[in-house]
């Protein structure tokens, strides 16, 4: 441990997915803004290793993303040891690390976990979209979510999650103490996410192939994210709308989405104007696509936090969400909120954000700045730093 008077361990291993999901997202802004901390406090007295399995990645991918964390490399994923669950396995997972890296603080961004001897762990639950709404999560994730999530909550973990609402899910689906699950929400970087100049949203455009007004969706093409109904209802629209806004989906191709392209088949054969960016938008020019959007859909069936919402709110675009209780919480009612399920109600809300007058605009936007600065990944960062304070007295 060297003279630092805590280790902590980050589980790594989604950030070394082709494609990062929000989750990826949410832990690679996490450990960033870690390794900022330590960078910038002489007082921080925390240790901390990323931990990779060895044969998803090499350590040559993060060796100059983070100056203060060190990367370990160990034989095995904590995610693959709930395909086939072996509490014998896990056992001796956990003797693993303790015989390797000694007392310290785990911390399991993505549900996954492994109880370490003499040691302290915070699992981080995201959400319970695979116990709540089967139908939109891959067959074998909701297998494997299940084991892990009822593995987490029976261990002496502390449960962590991203926001009030799924706090409150978790609490009530597994009778789990008040005490027992603290909050480290996602964020925005809001040195990074302000609004931009008509020049650098204008470049932005015209470096994607974008042209004209756009409504904008951030998220990954996948049945839970319910784009296929921002497609119906943008094809039911006025002509004259349909003929001034572009539909612009910017994400990663998931699963099961080949009824999202078909609906996009029909939309484009209508005349409508769809672009679809997948793994294309660098991060450097979100705040300019978001910018530059008329508003952001974000109209998921369940979300337990939704970081696309707070990166909109940051740059003054208005959002179009669903009236589900985490993007009612995470937006702080700054938005316009339909019924995911009525293409009616959707439909209504983009013309209602095409009609806002400036006053109105003026004062969404700034309403929707306050909010956001409950949502920074310092803000996030120090939660965490907070709960492994209070952890490692019990190492």
């Amino acid at each position: 441990m060297g003279n630092k008077d805590c280790h902590l361990i980050i589980d790594g291993e989604v950030l070394v997915s082709t494609v990062r999901s929000g989750i990826g997202h949410y832990v690679f802004s996490l450990v960033s803004e870690i390794d900022f901390l330590i960078t910038s406090s002489s007082c921080f007295d925390i240790e901390v290793s990323l931990l990779l399995p060895e044969f998803m990645a090499s350590r040559d991918i993060f060796d100059h993303q983070f100056d203060n964390i060190r990367i370990e490399i160990i034989p095995f994923s904590f995610k693959s040891r709930f395909d086939n669950f072996d509490p014998i396995v896990m056992d001796n997972d956990g003797k693993y690390l303790f015989n390797r890296f000694g007392p310290a603080v785990y911390f399991f961004p993505n549900f996954y976990s492994v109880e370490v001897p003499h040691s302290s762990s915070i699992v981080v639950i995201h959400d319970l979209a695979f116990m709540l709404y089967p139908k939109y999560v891959k067959q074998e994730n909701v297998r494997r979510l299940s084991v892990a999530v009822s593995y987490a909550v029976r261990s002496e973990s502390t449960i962590a999650t991203v926001s009030e609402s799924s706090r409150n899910i978790i609490r009530s689906h597994f009778n789990v103490s008040d005490e027992r699950i603290t909050l480290i929400c996602g964020g925005v970087d809001c040195l990074d996410f302000y609004r931009r100049s008509l020049e650098e949203i204008e470049e932005a455009k015209k470096k994607y192939g974008i042209t004209g007004d756009y409504i904008l969706s951030f998220g990954n093409i996948e049945p839970r994210k319910n784009q296929i109904s921002l497609v119906k209802a943008f094809r039911q629209l006025p002509l004259h709308f349909r003929q001034r806004y572009c539909l612009v989906f910017v994400g990663a191709a998931s699963w099961c989405s080949d009824e999202f392209y078909r609906e996009v088949a029909v939309a484009r054969s209508e005349g409508l104007r769809i672009q679809i960016f997948l793994n294309k938008v660098i991060d450097s020019d979100r705040p300019a696509i978001y910018s530059g959007a008329t508003a952001m859909a974000y109209i998921s069936f369940y979300e337990g936090f939704g970081i696309p919402v707070v990166e909109a709110l940051a740059v003054g675009t208005p959002v179009i969400l669903s009236s589900i209780d985490a993007l009612i919480e995470v937006s702080g009612g700054n938005g316009f909120f339909v019924n995911p399920q009525s293409i009616d109600d959707i439909s209504m809300a983009i013309r209602a954000v095409d009609s806002l007058k400036s006053d109105e605009k003026i004062l969404l936007k700034s309403s929707g700045i306050d909010n956001v600065k409950r949502y920074s990944w310092n803000v996030a960062a120090s939660s965490l730093v907070g709960i492994i304070t209070n952890l490692r007295a019990l190492i």
